[in-house]
């Protein structure tokens, strides 16, 4: 069987699956794409999927300066934020139903 028939025959048995299965199988499909790339992060959204690469952070070396390492850290920040803020995954972060908890729950106030 060629790679177009399996596409095929796929997406006939997608389009029979409701809703929520057929994300499943996105988020599936995502995690075989991120074993195959192990450098990248994949975000899926509807229809589309887009792969950010990961900073590969430098070795130590006598030359590099800390700020050199602040930069990655912070690059590398910026990235994890991108990708919690659109990977459908941490959806649930933005569902109002979820903020469950007040003021009143914490038991020690930090200021």
């Amino acid at each position: 069987m060629s790679k177009q028939e399996i596409i095929d025959q796929t997406v006939q048995l997608l389009e029979q699956l409701p809703e929520e299965k057929a994300a499943e199988i996105l988020d599936f499909a995502a995690f075989l794409m991120q074993r195959s790339r192990p450098n990248s992060i994949v975000i899926t959204e509807p229809l589309e999927q887009v792969s950010v690469p990961l900073l590969k952070r430098r070795r130590p070396s006598p030359s590099t300066s800390e700020t050199d390492d602040e930069e990655d850290d912070k690059l590398l920040t910026q990235q994890i934020a991108a990708y919690v803020e659109n990977s459908p995954v941490f959806a649930f972060l933005h569902d109002p139903a979820e903020d469950i908890y007040t003021l009143d729950d914490l038991k020690v106030r930090y200021q």
